[in-house]
């Protein structure tokens, strides 16, 4: 089975998958600094978090340092969903060693 196929078991596009993995692998960024470091548009990056937020993945928190700033985290279900697909990406690579 495909990587493509077994995300989309999951319920969630290949955009979405390597936005929440990046989420997972650096917590505690902003919006702003996730589209900075996945060279991502912001407003594009905006459309993509608002979905994970609609299906219970993500979600914003007030920046401490900055208060006009939102920091994005992964929900207990976004964590999950990491883990699963962190496994998938795990058998898919096992496959090719």
């Amino acid at each position: 089975m495909t990587l493509n196929k077994k995300i989309t078991e999951l319920d969630v596009r290949a955009t979405q998958s390597d936005l929440v993995m990046f989420i997972q692998d650096h917590p505690g960024l902003t919006q702003q600094q996730i589209a900075s470091n996945m060279t991502i548009d912001a407003s594009l990056l905006a459309k993509d978090i608002k979905l994970l937020i609609d299906k219970g993945w993500v979600k914003r928190q007030v920046n401490q340092q900055d208060r006009r700033a939102k920091v994005i985290t992964l929900t207990a279900t976004g964590t999950e969903l990491a883990q699963k697909l962190q496994k998938n990406n795990d058998q898919l690579v096992g496959r090719f060693i």
